[in-house]
């Protein structure tokens, strides 16, 4: 048997013999025999100490900002033109909704200008009936003479095959005529060539389309498959998580299960076991997520790949059919150049058969006239369908012309675009309003907000929706935080945050300072200790581990505080007990004992307090 004794923070160990030496010596007058006094050789010190597990929390710093409390939306309101004010609706303070009437100039000169642009138009539009009903006939009166025209060349051919001259004219007319059969040929051929080629391209697309639709329907096999990954691993994650949740919640002293029990009972020898599961199933959960994103980008490329063949399938179908459009119409051209050609043969032939005699000048006479008068009324009937176009474009300009006079008239006339509070007037009733001057500015009636900026730092660890505390006339006033601007601020260097107030009925001075409360870092869900039990060794940081006993540095890298607690990032793990108190004699190897073990009795020990 053993028997301990404490006093002013030391352990002393005895043999039951010491002990019993000791009780003898002692048991008459009562009195205590100095520690000093007693053995060395049967004697062990050991400190008594109290110790914690690590805790699990959430530690955030606060910064104080300042901000400006400014409207939501302001709005200036501007005349878009010159002219004397008629009517000033509403003063300073007053409120106003959408759409109501704010001021009106004078617009007579513009009503003016709309009355002079419908006459134009009317004017322009009996100018357009005008020049169809000339086109019209134009047309009437062409048509009759190509008819004439046609009937004199009859005539000229039957009377120029007789002549010389004609003949020659035949000749190279026949010549040509043939030139051309035989490059209307090869326009045909080419057409054809051209025709064939489309329908290879549409082949070898079609087939290509094949394969890339198979390419797509294997993409979005590998998605759903990624995806049903993605929803295992979601799910693996969820059930170590709400283990790790019961197994929390069982209370170190209840005498029912133990912790260590529950974790055989779902296949755990150790919380570190199930940490681990927990960590694996979360890198499962990671890497599922990155084959779902590259499944997804599979499936969108043989998507994009398709609708872009399908586009070129469809812009060949039209190549293909205007080639076949082109061919038909080459074959035709072809046909009538032979036609052209066999005529002209045929022209040369009764040049050979008929007389050259005097009618030659009267015949060539009567095809010029003829000509002529066609050329002429061509040109006429071309004339006329110009002028009817320049008409038409005329009417258009009229219209638009109309139209502006009515957007003009419109400006004369200004709205409020927005339900808000007047805040300036700039304007007042028969004095000049203009475009450089601002007539209305309208504050909306969406609630404020407060901006401020902050360091890049900072910014990142802020998100929306994060609490923040307004302070204003020493009052406090609860709100969050809206917007967290991406770009820096080039005026000041820093990032613009806003933030609203909770109450949407809160009003305060636009334009007004408000202080600002909100956290500026955050450390979730860490480990820390009592920010006491940490020592610092120059610069390193440490805490002491109760071992079995046998108290061992720990040196640590440390994070926030808040509340009297520390964040420890490494050095340390959950199931660790930290030596919360502190001593002179405290080092690294010293023998300690917890303060709740005092006075327990284990196997043959016994402690014994020595006050």
């Amino acid at each position: 048997m053993r028997v301990f004794f404490r006093k002013k923070g030391h352990r002393v160990i005895y043999t039951a013999a010491a002990f019993l030496a000791v009780l003898s010596v002692t048991g008459c007058n009562k009195e205590k025999i100095p520690e000093d006094e007693l053995s060395p050789s049967i004697t062990e010190t050991a400190i008594s100490v109290t110790e914690e597990l690590p805790a699990v929390k959430t530690l955030s710093t606060e910064s104080y900002f300042i901000g400006t409390y400014e409207a939501d939306s302001t709005v200036t309101i501007i005349p878009r033109v010159s002219a004397e004010v008629l009517s000033v609706n509403f003063e300073v303070g007053d409120h106003v909704d959408a759409g109501e009437l704010l001021f009106t100039l004078d617009d007579s000169s513009a009503r003016i200008a709309l009355d002079q642009a419908n006459a134009g138009l009317k004017s322009a539009e009996a100018g357009l009936d005008a020049a169809k009903a000339n086109y019209e006939a134009g047309q009437a009166s062409y048509i009759a003479q190509e008819a004439s025209n046609t009937a004199t060349h009859f005539a000229a051919a039957e009377t120029l095959g007789k002549i010389d001259t004609t003949g020659q004219q035949l000749q190279v007319a026949a010549d040509s005529a043939y030139v051309q059969a035989r490059q209307a040929g090869l326009s045909s051929d080419s057409a054809h060539v051209t025709y064939d080629f489309y329908k290879d391209q549409i082949r070898a697309a079609e087939d290509k389309r094949e394969g890339l639709t198979a390419a797509e329907s294997s993409a979005k096999q590998a998605l759903d498959s990624a995806q049903s990954g993605l929803s295992a691993a979601a799910n693996a994650v969820t059930s170590l998580s709400k283990i790790k949740e019961q197994y929390e919640t069982i209370p170190a002293t209840d005498s029912g299960m133990t912790q260590e029990e529950f974790l055989k009972t779902v296949g755990f020898n150790s919380v570190e076991e199930l940490d681990a599961a927990i960590i694996e199933a979360q890198g499962s959960l990671t890497q599922a997520q990155k084959q779902v994103n590259t499944a997804s980008s599979a499936y969108s490329s043989a998507q994009s790949a398709l609708v872009s063949l399908e586009g070129t399938i469809d812009q060949l179908y039209m190549q293909k059919d205007t080639a076949g459009n082109t061919a038909e119409s080459a074959s035709l051209s072809y046909s009538l150049a032979g036609e052209s050609a066999e005529l002209a043969r045929r022209q040369k032939s009764d040049f050979d058969t008929y007389t050259r005699n005097t009618i030659t000048s009267q015949a060539l006479a009567q095809v010029i006239g003829s000509d002529q008068q066609l050329a002429a009324g061509g040109a006429q009937v071309r004339a006329s369908g110009a002028q009817v176009n320049v008409t038409s474009a005329g009417v258009d300009q009229a219209k638009a012309s109309v139209e502006n006079a009515k957007t003009a008239l419109s400006y004369y006339s200004v709205s409020s675009p927005v339900s808000g509070t007047i805040t300036e007037i700039n304007i007042s009733e028969h004095n000049m309003a203009g475009p450089g001057q601002t007539a209305y500015t309208i504050k909306g009636d969406a609630p404020g907000k407060i901006v401020f900026y902050v360091a890049e730092k900072t910014a990142k660890e802020m998100k929306q929706g994060d609490a923040v505390t307004l302070e204003k006339d020493g009052e406090e006033f609860a709100g969050s935080i809206t917007l967290i601007s991406d770009e820096v601020d080039t005026s000041t260097g820093l990032y613009k945050v806003e933030a609203q107030a909770a109450d949407p009925g809160l009003s305060l001075p636009f334009d007004s300072s408000v202080k600002l409360r909100a956290a500026s870092r955050k450390a979730a869900d860490v480990l820390t200790v009592p920010v006491d039990s940490v020592y610092y060794d120059n610069d390193q940081a440490f805490v002491y581990i109760n071992d079995h006993g046998t108290a061992v540095r720990r040196d640590v890298t440390t994070g926030l505080s808040e509340g009297g607690f520390i964040e420890i990032k490494t050095g340390i793990v959950s199931g660790e007990y930290v030596i919360t108190s502190w001593n002179a004699r405290l080092k690294d190897g010293s023998r300690v004992i917890a303060e709740h073990d005092v006075g327990k009795k284990e196997g043959n020990d016994i402690v014994v307090v020595i006050d």
